[in-house]
């Protein structure tokens, strides 16, 4: 962890929108400790989804989590797996085999196996995209709900 935190809001052409670019750059320090906790500087504009789930209460987040992550956590818990950490990195990795299979220290086919499994326990095709956004967006409002 990094021994400052530093955000940064966007540029606003009239000198009236500065307080909204100090709460962007306070939104963006809170929001940057757990989204990259490695970086001590995040820009508002570098949170995507994140900037939206933000405003969402956490008990609906805690909801939506539940509806979508719930049997895969449930699973996990079950049979001591980390296939949430494994669709977590597969997305923080923008989806790409060799680069999460490196990061995670295994095989590109031991990924592959796991995200069959993950598909399995969750009943779900993620080579579908509106599949893989809601369970992108369901990772991200974890991680929300985990670091408030």
């Amino acid at each position: 962890m990094p021994a400052f935190s530093l955000g940064i809001g966007r540029v606003y052409p009239a000198v009236a929108d500065i307080c909204r670019s100090l709460q962007e750059a306070r939104q963006a320090v809170s929001l940057g400790r757990f989204h990259h906790p490695e970086n001590g500087i995040t820009c508002y504009e570098d949170l995507g989804v994140l900037k939206l789930l933000s405003h969402i209460r956490i008990e609906e987040l805690d909801d939506f989590v539940q509806e979508t992550l719930g049997p895969l956590v449930a699973y996990d818990d079950a049979n001591k797996t980390d296939y949430l950490r494994t669709l977590e990195i597969y997305f923080q990795e923008n989806e790409s085999l060799p680069k999460a299979a490196e990061r995670m220290f295994i095989h590109a086919n031991t990924l592959r196996n796991r995200l069959k499994k993950i598909q399995d326990v969750l009943g779900v095709d993620l080579n579908r995209a509106d599949r893989r956004v809601r369970f992108y967006v369901a990772c991200q409002a974890l991680r929300i709900i985990q670091h408030p």
